[in-house]
């Protein structure tokens, strides 16, 4: 009996250390992947840091991820590219759905949303490798219109950065 709880105190600890692995390998996709699983890798790498951070349907409007904290709302698209630099149609998608967004807010004095562009650009190229990450044409837009911008790969930073001091509030 003393062996068989020992067998299962053992178990126990084998699968919490299988669900914290699955849980820090989801953060890894953040450098390699696309689409849905680049997704749920953002989102969760945004609760990390403790936004809200939920994908929006409804109807035909679909947002990959609304952040929401204290300070506001965010409203972001998420692109990655196997071999090139984000360019600027993804951000002409994030102008429409913030717009959208806006017209869709009910609220007497509604305010539009901030914008954001995640991108993995060269997804398929080892991480130090990878050129730049965004065309001029969308850097430049994204600048007049106030968008922010960022790589996967800061956010990734972001992420390992936090996990390693998770005490450190700054």
């Amino acid at each position: 009996n003393e062996k068989q709880e020992q067998i299962e105190e053992t178990q126990k600890i084998i699968k919490e250390l299988e669900q914290k692995e699955s849980y820090y390998f989801n953060f890894r996709r953040l450098l390699f992947e696309q689409g849905e699983p680049l997704e749920e890798s953002v989102r969760q790498a945004f609760k990390l840091m403790s936004f809200s951070a939920e994908p929006f349907v409804k109807d035909d409007m679909e947002h990959d991820v609304i952040l929401t904290s204290n300070e506001g709302r965010i409203i972001v698209e998420i692109e990655g590219k196997n071999n090139s630099a984000i360019d600027i149609k993804k951000l002409d998608q994030l102008s429409r759905v913030v717009d959208e967004d806006f017209q869709r807010n009910k609220n007497p004095e509604p305010e539009y949303a901030l914008g954001l562009l995640v991108g993995n650009p060269h997804r398929k190229t080892s991480p130090n490798e990878r050129t730049e990450p965004f065309t001029k044409k969308l850097l430049i837009s994204a600048k007049r219109k106030r968008f922010k911008i960022i790589t996967t790969q800061e956010l990734f930073k972001a992420v390992c950065q936090i996990l390693t001091n998770p005490n450190d509030d700054k």
